[in-house]
């Protein structure tokens, strides 16, 4: 906010000399007869108008700089790093940012966590199957080997489906909730990426051409109604584009 009000600080000066210029041309126009008083009046006006939107920006510059003093805590006099006005791109990386998102991640792990007491819980009422071998004697008698195999089964092994697939069903509810964030969040952040891509094809058409253009517009305007070639509405015009453009780059 404090680096966009010092760039239209520098171009509002910038319209208010050119229009001091105009003033200066209408008067000596009128006193030599070339043009009418109404004329001058005009140009009076619009440099007045100009030196009002200058002064009103420096008001706010001043209470910008105090906020931002006020905000670090010290005295003197902060001045922005111009250079860095603009942000490089991507400002983003579209291939990290989901698994960045608080939200997703929360949901994610949610997911695992169903997905984990879903095992669990059929672990707990599976089946225990064991194998042994033995070796005794009976009377005294030996020789009696052998293996045994068997199985033991919880008592509520039959009552387990139910809640299993209770489970089964919040895991199914807690993945749709999470694929419907993914796909909501990726809509959203493609959508922001086209306009972040628009923005910096607009970007790219003020610094290759409407910038330069709008320098030169107000350059030959100025030669142009000082040598009598072009009349007073003229000049407002080509100005009021020309500060529209270097104002709307901001």
């Amino acid at each position: 906010r404090w680096q966009v009000l010092f760039e239209k600080q520098k171009i509002l000066f910038q319209k208010d000399s050119v229009y001091q210029r105009l003033k200066t041309a209408s008067q000596l126009m009128f006193e030599t007869g070339e043009s009418d008083q109404l004329t001058l009046m005009m140009a009076e006006t619009e440099s007045l108008r100009a030196a009002n939107a200058l002064t009103e920006v420096n008001a706010r510059l001043r209470l910008a700089q105090k906020e931002m003093l006020r905000v670090l805590n010290t005295k003197g006099e902060f001045i922005p790093d111009y250079e860095n006005l603009k942000m490089s791109l991507p400002l983003i990386d579209p291939d990290s940012v989901a698994t960045d998102n608080a939200q997703i991640a929360y949901l994610s792990q949610l997911s695992d966590t169903k997905q984990r007491s879903i095992r669990q819980q059929k672990s707990n009422y599976l089946p225990g199957f064991y194998i042994g071998y033995f070796n005794q004697s009976i009377d005294k008698t030996t020789g009696f080997e052998g293996f045994q195999v068997g199985a033991s089964v919880p008592l509520w092994f039959w009552s387990n489906s139910g809640e299993v697939q209770a489970r089964k069903i919040e895991m199914e509810i807690s993945e749709n909730i999470l694929q419907r964030e993914k796909m909501l969040f990726n809509e959203e952040l493609q959508n922001q990426l086209d306009v972040i891509a628009g923005y910096s094809q607009s970007l790219t058409y003020y610094e290759n051409e409407a910038l330069s253009r709008a320098e030169r517009i107000i350059e030959t305007t100025i030669a142009s109604y000082e040598a009598g070639n072009i009349a007073y509405a003229g000049y407002v015009q080509n100005m009021a584009l020309a500060f529209d453009i270097r104002l709307n780059y901001l």
